[in-house]
């Protein structure tokens, strides 16, 4: 039975989202981001046999999430994230295989704020059962980042990290989702090469200062062929009069539009800097960044800090590195040199480690639903 105050705050019947014979429910319950999960982990669950029953926010949906992965077994609902908490809270999980809940942390703002860890809402039988104890299927939960699930000591297999946590891979499960759909690979621009970035300029997040030092020293070195874009910023970073003409900002974009300039780009900027601490560092041990969920999906070379490359996979064979030494221009600079062949050669090696990376994780998800 529900409580008179659940009643209260819900009085009206849920509206109900796709459920078949062997539905498999994922539910990204954040509005603001990591949604571009979704069609990584559809391609895992579909791969293992299951009708994909998504509820996302509408806007996620508006903004063609889903554009480049069409597929008779996803489902696409027209739920509300609170329609769709709504609906698990009267019906459970009614007869699906299961549900990845793929920002596992996020369920604590509609139960509880002061709720820190995955143990805590992971395991509320009230949620996924529909008030009736246990739930009948399997409850999979992806953390970005472990801090707060670590320090409270509750890890467990079904909880899902995007990497591997040097210390904690004993307690989580890697499934890294990095499917798109279908993508165009066109050959590296001659003039200008185009480098992109992708996020807000919050300095917790990337380090645009690294990049505007790294503009400047090309340009003050006469190397005129590049240009750099940003997507996603909602304001415009100050930039001397000089470089203007490299800085294509396109700002805030959909999914769509987010699609065609990494496929335009060349090569992608993961703007993490060591030195920044702790924001950047927790890259390091707990967390994990978005923007390497793009350089798989698109087959996109990226520059990125040394001390970050081992741990997403990356080297100089896939990859252009940069610190201990090297400064970012310098990395430009040889991204810009770097001709055809040796391009298209990272790409390949790049593309060897992403379909080794989904190989992995589809086997690592295949063992938590399978057994």
């Amino acid at each position: 039975m529900l409580s008179s105050f659940t009643r209260f705050l819900f009085p009206r019947a849920p509206k109900k989202p796709f459920l078949g014979d062997n539905t498999f429910f994922l539910w990204e319950p954040c509005t603001h981001s990591h949604a571009e999960v979704l069609p990584g982990y559809a391609a895992y669950l579909i791969d293992l046999g299951f009708e994909v029953s998504v509820l996302m926010a509408p806007t996620a949906r508006n903004a063609g999430l889903f554009s480049r992965f069409n597929h008779p077994r996803i489902h696409l609902n027209d739920l509300s994230q609170r329609e769709a908490y709504r609906y698990f809270l009267r019906n459970g999980l009614a007869g699906a295989k299961g549900v990845l809940l793929t920002s596992a942390r996020k369920l604590a703002h509609y139960r509880n704020p002061f709720i820190r860890n995955a143990r805590d809402y992971a395991y509320d039988r009230k949620v996924f059962a529909g008030g009736r104890g246990e739930p009948p299927g399997l409850v999979l939960l992806v953390e970005h980042d472990m801090r707060d699930a670590a320090a409270a000591d509750s890890l467990a297999p079904n909880i899902i990290t995007l990497r591997r946590m040097e210390g904690y891979d004993s307690g989580a499960t890697m499934v890294n989702p990095h499917y798109f759909g279908e993508v165009r690979h066109p050959p590296k621009n001659t003039a200008p090469v185009n480098f992109l970035t992708v996020g807000g300029k919050h300095a917790c997040r990337r380090n645009l200062a690294l990049l505007t030092d790294a503009a400047i020293s090309l340009e003050n070195a006469g190397c005129p062929a590049f240009r750099i874009t940003l997507a996603g910023q909602r304001d415009k970073i100050a930039v001397d009069a000089a470089l203007a003409r490299h800085v294509n900002f396109v700002g805030p974009v959909d999914f769509t539009g987010l699609y065609r300039e990494m496929e335009a780009a060349d090569f992608l900027l993961a703007l993490l800097d060591a030195d920044l601490f702790p924001w950047h560092r927790r890259y390091l041990t707990t967390a994990t960044s978005g923007m390497f969920q793009l350089v798989y999906g698109f087959r996109k070379p990226c520059l990125v800090h040394r001390a970050f490359a081992a741990a997403n996979g990356f080297d100089e064979g896939n990859s252009l590195l940069f610190g201990e030494g090297v400064a970012l221009a310098d990395a430009m600079r040889e991204a810009i040199r770097l001709p055809p062949g040796a391009y298209d050669e990272k790409r390949r090696r790049l593309g060897l480690r992403a379909d080794a990376l989904y190989a992995e994780s589809r086997d690592n998800l295949r063992r938590l639903i399978y057994g």
